[in-house]
This record gives C-alpha cells, structure tokens and sequence, in this order.
C-alpha cells in the first residue's frame, strides 16, 4: 500500500495587497473558506505537518482539515511537527492555501495516520492536501531533480503520486 496525498505547484504572481486581519490562530477549514470568501486575507493556523518541502510547502491538518502552505524558509520540519503559520490565504487553480507564508515550530506529535481515499477522488483533484493511502500498482518511475514521481494505477484510474527524493532515500 503507497500513503499518496495531492500536490499542487504552481508559483504566484503579486496580486493586490493582503487585506489585513488579526494573526489568531482560525481553524484550516475557516482558512480554506476565507481563501475563497475573502482572498488576500492575512491569515494563522496552528497545524500537524504530513509533508514538508525545504524553501517550497508545508501540507498541514487540523481537526478540521488540511491546507497547503507556500513557504520561503529553511527551517526543517518533519511530520508530526506541530507548527504555527502565518500567511496570505488565496487560491491556486481553485484550491484554496496560505502563500507568502512563515512558520514557527511549536511542538511535536504523532504523525498523522492516512485516511483511505479512491483513485477516483484524487484524480478529480479532491482531497488536496490530505494525507491519504490507496491500493495501486506502480507502472513506472518520473524522476525529477526534488522528487519521484509514481506512476500508479488504481481500477481504470492512473496518476502521478510524488515522493520527495530526500525521504525516499534518493
């Protein structure tokens, strides 16, 4: 069984400046709606990280969701790390996240369990963000200079699940 969770690249442009809020800690699941709501809201969260990229995004869940955050720092995290992020929420390609985004580590806990999802689901693009697991059978190998790409099928569905190359042992 491979533990695969949606990405999503894609740099951003300047846009207006953020709309100025308190920095309280909101639950993820206000975050995602105010990204939409109220874009170019400033924003905090207090989260569990399940993924961390080095100078690009931290995938963080609460109780009451998951979230992309799009981070410039070099402060190693791990998952399990309990984190408190600030940050512009916005939309990528209709996802919602927090871009422009600093971070604090706070803590340490568990690392999060994978809910099961469908191939299906993620290849519609559902479930961004979330840690998920899937049955699959991987078809082939993408590398690329910071990850690896596998190509997985499930049922009638294929998709690419990214593994960071520095976690995979690469």
């Amino acid at each position: 069984m491979a533990t695969l969770f949606g990405l999503l690249w894609i740099a951003l442009g300047q846009a207006e400046p953020p709309t100025p809020v308190s920095a309280t800690p909101q639950p993820i699941s206000r975050v995602r709606a105010l990204a939409v709501e109220a874009p170019r809201t400033r924003v905090a969260v207090t989260g569990t990280v399940t993924r961390y990229r080095l100078e690009r995004s931290i995938a963080l869940v609460d109780p009451s969701g998951s979230i992309f955050a799009y981070i410039e720092d070099a402060v190693a995290l791990a998952p399990g790390d309990i984190v408190e992020v600030e940050g512009i929420a916005e939309t990528v390609s209709g996802e919602p996240c927090i871009n422009d985004a600093t971070y604090r580590k706070v803590g340490t806990g568990p690392i999060p369990l994978a809910s099961p999802a469908r191939a299906e689901d993620l290849a519609a693009g559902q479930r961004n963000a979330e840690l998920v697991s899937l049955d699959g059978t991987v078809e082939r190998v993408e590398i690329r200079r910071y990850e690896y790409g596998l190509v997985v099928r499930s049922g009638q569905v294929v998709f690419t699940a990214w593994v960071i190359r520095d976690l995979a042992g690469g």
